[in-house]
């Protein structure tokens, strides 16, 4: 994943809609970028070293989206699930699989 596709909403309006489509996802994310853009900061100042992993939703127990079950309406219709974009770069892992790549 490239830096420059996280970016902030480009208007006050798409700010607002983003906001009251999905509140968590937009505090979380825009948090998320703030701590990115320090580290990064800290870097260009200090050469501090650091990784942001920036992991897909969460399947299972701890999913607050409801994408498990999106998911699952999709498979029961039996046609294609759109993915909406190129996926031969992504992966899927387990958080176990995740530590082990990392450490």
């Amino acid at each position: 994943v490239k830096e420059e596709l996280s970016q902030r909403p480009p208007s006050k309006k798409e700010k607002e809609e983003l906001q009251q489509r999905s509140p968590y996802q937009y505090e979380y994310g825009s948090r998320k970028l703030e701590c990115e853009e320090s580290l990064q900061a800290l870097h260009q100042k200090t050469g501090f070293r650091f990784t942001s992993l920036r992991l897909s939703d969460v399947m299972g127990p701890y999913d607050n989206l409801g994408a498990f079950l999106k998911l699952q309406a999709l498979i029961k219709t039996k046609r294609p699930i759109p993915l909406g974009r190129d996926t031969s770069g992504i992966r899927h892992d387990a958080p176990g699989d995740i530590s082990q790549r990392i450490s």
